[in-house]
């Protein structure tokens, strides 16, 4: 379940990024904008897919490749917040 509360944590600081004036990179999710619903939903639907089709294996890569993402919309909202500095 790391990998549904990490998308959900994706989906709020792009939430966060996008009221900054950031962009959405990932075109998978655009339809799904920043709904941190309809993204934890999919989550849900992603890891139980997976663990029904016993691949439980693929989680750890999944989660650290949205840890990442998230890690990097955090960069993205603090760097926006910091542009005082300049």
């Amino acid at each position: 379940m790391i990998f549904v509360g990490l998308s959900i944590a994706d989906a709020y600081l792009t939430q966060l990024v996008l009221a900054v004036g950031g962009v959405e990179l990932n075109p998978l999710a655009v339809p799904f904008g920043s709904s941190m619903l309809a993204r934890g939903l999919l989550a849900v639907a992603i890891v139980a897919t997976i663990s029904l089709a016993g691949k439980r294996h693929w989680l750890h890569p999944l989660n650290v490749l949205i840890l990442w993402v998230v890690v990097w919309n955090l960069w993205q909202y603090v760097v926006a917040q910091a542009t005082w500095f300049y």
